[in-house]
């Protein structure tokens, strides 16, 4: 499962200089199927995609957006269809976390609407909306310890892709002709990393075993 979910944006990432436009759209279609299948495997897999952005975004309109962006929205329709299907045993949200989300949404639309640089900040402004959506597709997926730590699994090990991805396969992305991810992306994906590590050679936990400890370290 593992290296099946970590070599998916490596192989996507290749084969994207070649047919771009056709890989970018099987892509986004495959992982469509995969969400409505199994949704939090989707989850993870949209995730890897943040890790890795090596899909061009997608101008529908004027509006631009990533890849990612029409995924977690399938996502968040299949978890508010779930909850008024009552298959979900807990809320959603809490409150407060309800009030982060709105807090967070009014800020993005104040930013967009008082924005000196309309031009701009309009046709990037679905970006912002993918941002909530994503944080509550997060926020009610990831609703038990055993999620937590897989999602968890996932993110130090796309971490360490990553981190190969930018040093190690130079070469081959010049070649290739692959963006090489800038520091300011890695930063937003080492760090957490990194936290995580951290409370797992800490915090002594059953759920992750010596080698996982190792593989923190």
């Amino acid at each position: 499962m593992w290296p099946f979910i970590a070599g998916l944006p490596i192989a996507a990432g290749i084969l994207i200089t070649i047919w771009p436009a056709a890989v970018t759209l099987f892509t986004a279609i495959a992982i469509g199927l995969i969400i409505l299948a199994q949704p939090f495997l989707g989850l993870v897999i949209v995730m890897a995609m943040l890790y890795l952005p090596v899909f061009p975004n997608l101008n529908i309109g004027g509006l631009e957006t990533s890849i990612t962006g029409p995924l977690f929205l399938l996502l968040a329709l299949i978890i508010l269809f779930q909850s008024r299907s009552h298959k979900l045993n807990s809320p959603l949200l809490a409150a407060w976390q309800k009030a982060l989300l709105a807090a967070l949404a009014l800020v993005f639309s104040l930013a967009t609407i008082l924005s000196q640089n309309p031009s701009i900040s309009i046709p990037f402004s679905p970006n912002l909306a993918v941002y909530v959506i994503g944080l509550f597709v997060t926020i009610a997926m990831i609703n038990s310890k055993e999620r937590l730590i897989f999602v968890g699994k996932a993110m130090l090990i796309l971490a360490f892709i990553r981190s190969i991805w930018r040093d190690e396969l130079g070469p081959i992305r010049a070649i290739l002709g692959l963006t090489s991810l800038g520091t300011n992306e890695s930063v937003f994906t080492f760090h957490p990393a990194i936290v995580l590590s951290l409370v797992i050679l800490i915090i002594p936990d059953k759920s992750f075993s010596r080698h996982w400890r190792i593989f923190a370290g």
